[in-house]
């Protein structure tokens, strides 16, 4: 059995889905009936639960196999809430399943995580990252991801993602990003346990194509057709707006935090070794909008359309099948 907690969100939907029609034996944990009612209407079960509930996470333990960590509180906006979920409640998770014997376990890290402090996203990840490291009897896939190509219209003063066309910049724009399409990281997601290639590894997992801040209004002209307006204000403001808001706001300034880290450093994946490990090709960023166009991030996917097929990789590692007998649980 694979349990997949944060199934209804924008990577953990998508990883149900995909184990599904792989005919894998899954678990989603969710948070609400309605929720869990949808995905047993899939043919997935569903328990209903808390990650930070001690109790709730031995029920969702029960007979498990491996389990793909996907929950995050980080759209709560909420220091307090992000530090309990992603943080504190996602050791218990990970303790919690060592002792219950779950064989692999698969943390959505984020890129930076090893390095930044300005944004508990990135002190939550870490500290979780650490505890799973600290599991010798439990082999562990940690996937440190790239922004989601879907969350960059989210980010404040990335207004180029709506009307009117418009990207605001805090600083020279230099530092680059390799955006990566949710899709992408529910697929390696989906296959990090059953990849021997994968397995005790921490991976930096970002799109195939490296952008600058600034570069990103030329690649939504050339795709929209339109022109995107850029606004350029010294990073001074925004590091001042961080801590202004951090005292009457903690969460906004919170989430100012996130974006001054990403105006101040690169956020890069290693896409060759995302090749080499798993065997597959992954979109880019200017295929996903022209694909995509801005899909909005809650939407639950249709991945008949998701995603073009995945693109094998010439001389990539052997990846294992996702039937591969020896893997399967015992539970009905």
């Amino acid at each position: 059995m694979i349990l997949v907690t944060g199934a209804t969100g924008t990577v953990g939907r998508r990883v149900v889905e995909l184990l599904a029609r792989e005919g894998q034996q899954v678990r989603a944990m969710v948070r609400e009936t309605e929720e869990a009612a949808a995905f047993e209407a899939m043919g997935v079960a569903a328990l209903v639960g808390d990650v930070t509930r001690a109790t709730d996470r031995a029920a969702a333990l029960v007979n498990t196999d491996e389990v793909i960590a996907c929950h995050s509180a980080y759209h709560d906006y909420s220091r307090p809430a992000i530090a309990t979920v992603d943080g504190a409640a996602t050791v218990d998770l990970i303790q919690d399943a060592a002792a219950a014997g779950v064989r692999h376990f698969t943390l959505l890290s984020h890129l930076g995580a090893d390095r930044e402090t300005l944004s508990q996203r990135f002190v939550a990840k870490r500290q979780a990252e650490l505890a799973l490291l600290g599991q010798p009897g439990m082999s562990f896939t940690i996937l440190r991801a790239a922004p989601l190509m879907s969350e960059l219209g989210r980010l404040p003063g990335l207004g180029a993602f709506q009307a009117p066309r418009s990207l605001l910049l805090f600083g020279s724009g230099e530092s680059r990003v390799s955006p990566l399409s949710p899709a992408d990281l529910a697929l390696l997601a989906s296959r990090a346990g059953r990849t021997e290639h994968a397995r005790n590894e921490t991976i930096a997992v970002g799109g195939p194509q490296v952008y600058s801040w600034r570069e990103l209004g030329a690649v939504l002209e050339r795709v929209e057709g339109e022109r995107v307006r850029v606004w350029r204000l010294p990073r001074a403001i925004l590091t001042a707006l961080r801590w202004i808001l951090g005292w009457i706001h903690p969460p906004a300034g919170d989430r100012l935090g996130y974006l001054e880290a990403l105006y101040r450093q690169d956020f890069i994946g290693d896409p060759g070794r995302v090749g080499a490990i798993f065997g597959v090709g992954l979109e880019d960023f200017e295929s996903w909008l022209r694909r995509a166009g801005g899909e909005a991030p809650s939407a639950p996917p249709d991945l008949s359309q998701e995603r073009p097929p995945a693109r094998h990789v010439e001389g990539a590692a052997p990846t294992r099948p996702l039937h591969e007998p020896g893997l399967e649980t015992d539970e009905p």
